[in-house]
């Protein structure tokens, strides 16, 4: 069964991060290849979605540990991203 996971896509000391409510945890979420960022919209693009920060997002896979090369600071709960229902 796939494991999902739903909130706020935001950015946390330079991590782009879901908040999980009500707690406001935050979890990095790891997208599949290929993946951009665009900076002038300040959106995530994936699998035909794109996600700009502030929005709700429902996704879908399961948490895992590592390795992933996260920046210093970057909160260590990650979830690999299979599924985007946004």
């Amino acid at each position: 069964m796939q494991a999902s996971l739903e909130g706020t896509l935001t950015v946390l000391d330079g991590c782009v991060v879901v908040l999980v409510p009500p707690s406001g945890d935050p979890v990095v979420p790891v997208f599949p290849e290929p993946t951009t960022w665009d900076h002038a919209t300040e959106a995530v693009h994936v699998g035909g979605h794109a996600l700009p920060i502030g929005t709700t997002v429902s996704l879908g896979g399961g948490f895992v540990e590592g390795p992933y090369q996260l920046p210093e600071g970057c909160p260590l709960v990650t979830f690999q991203v299979s599924t985007v229902a946004n």
